[in-house]
């Protein structure tokens, strides 16, 4: 990708500037799938976590953090 800090604008032509940023909203789209896509592995992550904790610490499953929904409505 280019560098927008570095890249004087002013000098594109009407075509170079749509392809800069077509190709930048292509990266964006791409950057923001990838980050959903950790944010639901850090979620399953997590979901883990709690219930090796829960197992271990023989939490009640009413107070498991898994559980904190039923709370929350």
């Amino acid at each position: 990708m280019f560098c927008a800090d570095t890249m004087d604008f002013s000098k594109l032509t009407l075509h170079q500037a749509k392809r800069l940023e077509m190709e930048s909203q292509v990266h964006v789209l791409e950057l923001e799938s990838q980050l959903e896509k950790e944010r639901r592995s850090l979620s399953e992550l997590r979901k883990s976590h709690y219930r090796l904790a829960a197992e271990s610490e023989g939490w009640d499953q009413e107070v498991c953090p898994l559980n904190m929904h039923r709370f929350h409505h």
